[in-house]
């Protein structure tokens, strides 16, 4: 969140194409954070859990402060998802439940620590835990996240295949800042 703080700050929040929260706080507010729902209208956001989301008394919210800003900027007409790995989703594949405490879905077993873990899920045919969950948050971006139009570099050699950073050697080394006023 202090990524966005940062960019609103300097008047560059355009630059932010999409947020994945991994594993971390939601609160727009605190810590030096004084973000809105507004804020969040062209970018969209990702509330991502992938340990176990019942963690208080039946009936309690697992997150209510992630549910409460994934709601918030709906609310703002914003695009915003809370994925839980154990709860329903496309990510489930054809599992169809339990969900929660009593989850034994693909993602059963996996932790907060998701990105260090390198076990093979038996139930996704082997695939290591940590890349299947990076499979998740990669499908969610390619579904929300626009895809910038890119221009490619001359065939003959011209141009520095860099932008307008530093020069490159025609063969797509340089810079990549492709701002048009040179500024990263």
């Amino acid at each position: 969140m202090h990524t966005v703080r940062v960019l609103k700050e300097h008047g560059k929040l355009d630059l932010l194409k999409g947020l994945i929260q991994d594993e971390g706080s939601c609160a727009m507010t605190g810590g030096g954070l004084a973000l809105t729902a507004a804020d969040f209208v062209k970018v969209p956001y990702l509330a991502f859990k992938s340990d176990y989301s019942v963690r208080g008394p039946a009936g309690a919210s697992d997150d209510p402060v992630c549910q409460a800003t994934v709601d918030a900027i709906k609310a703002a007409g914003g695009k915003a998802d809370y994925i839980r790995l154990d709860q329903p989703g496309f990510w489930q594949g054809s599992y169809a439940g339990p969900f929660g405490p009593d989850y034994v879905g693909p993602f059963a077993g996996t932790s907060h620590m998701h990105m260090m873990e390198g076990a093979p899920a038996p139930q996704l045919g082997g695939k290591a835990t940590n890349l299947t969950v990076m499979d998740v948050m990669l499908k969610w971006a390619d579904m929300n996240i626009s895809k910038p139009e890119t221009t490619a570099c001359a065939e003959n050699g011209q141009g520095n295949g860099g932008g307008t950073g530093a020069p490159g050697n025609g063969k797509g080394q340089g810079a990549a800042n492709n701002n048009a006023n040179g500024r990263f």
